[in-house]
This record gives structure tokens, C-alpha cells and sequence, in this order.
């Protein structure tokens, strides 16, 4: 028998046909982007005109990318003073026994103990160092502070005696020539004198101020006088509060207040005051003087009732 033809394997079937589509894809994209290229050449070339300046592109270079740094919660905590001002407490801290009060003995310490251990005698030393670096680091920050302060008000003078120097310097000539002319009748006119006679005026003034205090303080006394003598009908309880509902509720109030056939507020005080008689009242009416006022549309009953109470107050000598 003839020997059999030899069939390629499927690996390299696949291999061979999976080159051969590659190769082709390859071909078929570069020649479809070249057409590509070339048909949209035209285009934008049409788009863009010469006298852009995008018309050649030119590489721009990285944008430099600013670095922020993330915001920080909070606030610092505003620094001691260690040295404070009120209370006349400035030099205690640097006197001679603000260090030992601050940092006592040991008991075996104040005894003249030996220590025992090396470890005790090691926290003797540590506390021994701890109080010298205290005592030169107090005695620093009062020499800065010091030395600040005195700096500081060294600057403030200085600037005063500058401002007072300006202050107190005559015009210069520029501004003598450039100023302004004002006409001595001119000045004569808006020039601000002194009053001769403002210490009378104000002896004056003092005595009017005076009288409107007492006229407060009588009207204040007054009040309160009124408000004694209101106390006495204050609802104070729930049995009064229950007592005044039932007496103002009932059905004969009105018929106790003087007019025996009444049956509501109209009939015993009269109707309620018109607008005109409110126009009257604040003194705009034309028919009655601003004088009169509410006072000519009140009964009689009432006006008589405020002139016996005025005329008690009088002989009594105090408000009712």
C-alpha cells in the first residue's frame, strides 16, 4: 500500500490562518486610515483657514499642575501668657522661691536623706536637673519679654513724637502758596467763637437738667404710690379669680352700675367715642381747640369723679 499523505495538524492550521487574517486586517486598516486620512486632509484643511493660528499644529507643551494642599480643621490654640500683666502676678514667677514652691523636695529630701538606690538617686538628679532648667528657662522668657516690652514702647514713643512733631509743625510753604484765598469779611463771618457767656448757659442748663430728674423721680414716686394703692384689688388666688368672674358674668351686672333698666356697657357709660371725636382728640378737629380735647366728650359723672380725685390728692398729699 502507499504510505498515507500527511495531514497538517490543527495547531498549525489555526496558527497558519490566524497570521494570515492578521496580515490581512493589517493591510486593510492601514490602507482604510490612509484613506481616511487622506479624505479628511481636504476637509480640514477647508475648515481651518491660513490665518488661524491653529492652521499648523504646533505641540503645546505640559500644563504645570498646581499642587493644593488639603484645608486644615481647627485653629492653633492662642498661646499662654506666661508672664500676665494684671494683678501686679508680671515678676512672680522669676522670684527666688517660685521654683522651689513649684517643684518641692521629697520628703527624704528635706530630712538629708542618702539615697538608698541607685534609681532613687537617679530621680534625685532628674529632678534636681528638671527645676535648674525651669528656673534658666523662666529667667529666659522674662529677659525676651523685657526686652520686647521695652522695644515695643521704645517704637510707640517714637511714633508719638513724630505724630506730635507733624501735628505741631508749621504749613509749608507749598501749601501756603497753593491754599486757597478766603476774603477776611468771609472769614469773619464763619469764624466759631467762644460764647462770653457759656458758663451761665451752662449753670442754666444744669438747673433745667435738675428740675426734669426731680420731675422723673416725683412722677416715679407717683407711680409707685399707684401701684400700692391698685394692689389692694390684685387677684391673687383662684377663689377671687372665681369671685370677679361670677360678678362680671352675672345677668344684673350692668343693673349695679347706677341705671337700673341696663343691659350692656352702652347704657351705663354711654355709646363708644365717634371718629371725629378721636379726630378731636389729637387736637386736628375744626370745630373745638386742640385745648378741649377728649375731655368735652366725657359724661359728667367722670369729669366730676377725676376732679374729686385730683383735689384729694392735693390735701392728702399723695396719689390715689
Amino acid at each position: 500500500m502507499p504510505p498515507p499523505i500527511p495531514r497538517p495538524s490543527l495547531c498549525g492550521l489555526a496558527s497558519r490562518t490566524s497570521s494570515s487574517t492578521s496580515t490581512n486586517l493589517l493591510r486593510s486598516s492601514f490602507s482604510t486610515s490612509s484613506s481616511t486620512s487622506q479624505s479628511l486632509q481636504p476637509q480640514q484643511s477647508a475648515r481651518i483657514p491660513p490665518e488661524s493660528p491653529r492652521y499648523i499644529s504646533v505641540p503645546e507643551p505640559p500644563q504645570a499642575t498646581l499642587v493644593r494642599q488639603p484645608p486644615m480643621r481647627g485653629h492653633l490654640p492662642v498661646p499662654r501668657e506666661i508672664f500676665p500683666r494684671k494683678g501686679g502676678e508680671g515678676d512672680r514667677k522669676v522670684s527666688k522661691g517660685y521654683v522651689r514652691r513649684a517643684t518641692p523636695l521629697s520628703k527624704a529630701e528635706k530630712a538629708g536623706e542618702a539615697p538608698k538606690t541607685e534609681l532613687e538617686a537617679w530621680r534625685r538628679k532628674m529632678a534636681h536637673s528638671r527645676r535648674t532648667a525651669l528656673a534658666h528657662g523662666l529667667n529666659g522668657l522674662h529677659q525676651r519679654k523685657a526686652a520686647t516690652d521695652e522695644f515695643t514702647a521704645a517704637k510707640t514713643r517714637e511714633k508719638s513724637e513724630l505724630h506730635r512733631a507733624a501735628a505741631s509743625a508749621p504749613d509749608r510753604r507749598d501749601d501756603v502758596l497753593t491754599r486757597s484765598s478766603i476774603l477776611a469779611s468771609v472769614a469773619e463771618q464763619v469764624a466759631v467763637r467762644e460764647n462770653p457767656a457759656r458758663f451761665q448757659t451752662a449753670k442754666k442748663s444744669a438747673k433745667r437738667t435738675a428740675k426734669l430728674h426731680a420731675a422723673r423721680a416725683e412722677a416715679r414716686g407717683d407711680a409707685l404710690g399707684e401701684l400700692y394703692i391698685a394692689a389692694k384689688d390684685f387677684i391673687i388666688d383662684e377663689a377671687e379669680l372665681a369671685r370677679k368672674v361670677d360678678e362680671l358674668f352675672d345677668e344684673n351686672y350692668f343693673a349695679t352700675k347706677g341705671v337700673s333698666d341696663a343691659l350692656s356697657i352702652w347704657d351705663t357709660d354711654g355709646p363708644p367715642i365717634k371718629t371725629n371725636a378721636m379726630i378731636d382728640q389729637q387736637g386736628y378737629g375744626r370745630d373745638n381747640p386742640a385745648s378741649m380735647g377728649y375731655e368735652m366728650y366725657q359724661p359728667d359723672a367722670t369729669r366730676t369723679a377725676k376732679k374729686q380725685k385730683i383735689i384729694a390728692e392735693e390735701l392728702t398729699g399723695g396719689k390715689l
